[in-house]
């Protein structure tokens, strides 16, 4: 029996915001495969907030909520 499934993974670093989607490939007698389906890389300067001010600003607080709808669209896509 084949079994198919997909995953995500956020990464939230200090200077950009990445998303890898892989599937999971399960088969009866065969190892387990894993197939990367996508994987994108936002830039957003988190670290020079936190560093200079002690907190993200209100712009790239509002960026990374954008690029979290852009992904959960890019999951249900892909």
């Amino acid at each position: 029996m084949l079994s198919i499934k997909k995953y995500a993974a956020i990464d939230i670093g200090s200077n950009a915001v990445r998303l890898l989607i892989s599937n999971i490939i399960e088969q009866k007698g065969r190892p387990v495969q894993f197939k990367k389906n996508s994987l994108v890389r936002v830039p957003i300067r988190l670290g020079a907030d936190v560093f200079i001010k002690n907190k993200i600003s209100k712009e790239n607080t509002a960026r990374i909520l954008d690029t979290m709808l852009a992904f959960k669209l890019t999951y249900e896509i892909s």
